[in-house]
């Protein structure tokens, strides 16, 4: 009676695992990693902090700064303007300094040099070439006294601006002289050594319609550069106005 208990138990318990083994495991479920979104950082607001960078090549610009590490400078220098400088350009970056007063004396003098120009522009109607280069050497001379008194100041873009267009003017002479010699020439050709100064102070010219494969009309150049000029003096007089 005992072994017939026995065996019965230990039957009952062998089903009993067969039936656990057998019974399906339910399957677990796997949690799920949302992947990471990378979201647009939105550019920092200005800060409140006024700084004054003085570059290496001797310019400065004033503004609020927006951020600064080891590579770059943000700033916002005003009217819509971010200027995003390397920190190898930065010469120096001085904290709390705000933009000096401008003196009414340079704006009448910077206005002196560039009705100078003015007068050059309207000159040029109906100019000879003999008449020409003197007119040239006025308005430089009118040019280089105003930067001279305020070459310490940091309008180093103005004065940048003015020598340009002066070189304009007088990039015109090697050209202009061409059309007075014996062989009196019609076209100077874009790979000739007068047309080196043009293309560095004005590479658009390289598009205008009127050129003639490898050759420009001379009479063409030289008004197309003045009327470049014309419109420089325009705009740098328009800048000098809101120095006020």
């Amino acid at each position: 009676m005992f072994m017939k208990k026995a065996c019965l138990l230990f039957l009952v318990l062998l089903v009993s695992i067969s039936s656990i083994e057998a019974s399906p495991q339910k399957k677990k479920k796997r949690a799920t990693v949302k992947e990471p979104v990378e979201t647009a950082k939105p550019t920092p607001a200005p800060s409140q902090v006024q700084v004054r960078i003085r570059y290496t090549n001797g310019t400065e610009v004033y503004g609020r700064l927006i951020n600064i590490n080891m590579n770059q400078v943000l700033l916002d220098a005003g009217n819509g303007k971010i200027i995003t400088s390397t920190l190898q350009e930065v010469a120096s970056l001085a904290i709390g300094e705000t933009p000096p007063k401008i003196d009414p004396q340079f704006i009448s003098d910077a206005s002196t040099a560039l009705q100078a120009l003015s007068a050059l522009s309207i000159a040029t109607t109906g100019i000879t070439f003999s008449q020409y280069q003197p007119k040239v050497n006025e308005a430089k001379q009118a040019v280089e006294s105003f930067i001279a008194k305020y070459e310490k100041t940091s309008q180093q873009d103005l004065f940048k601006a003015l020598r340009n267009i002066v070189k304009g003017y007088e990039s015109v002479s090697p050209i202009w002289s061409l059309r007075v010699g014996q062989e009196q020439h019609k076209y100077v050709y874009d790979y000739s050594e007068q047309m080196k100064t043009v293309f560095e102070l004005y590479p658009d010219i390289r598009q205008v319609a009127w050129k003639q494969n490898e050759r420009y009309p001379i009479e063409k150049v030289i008004a197309w550069i003045w009327q470049q000029n014309t419109q420089l003096v325009d705009q740098n007089k328009q800048k000098v106005a809101k120095l006020h």
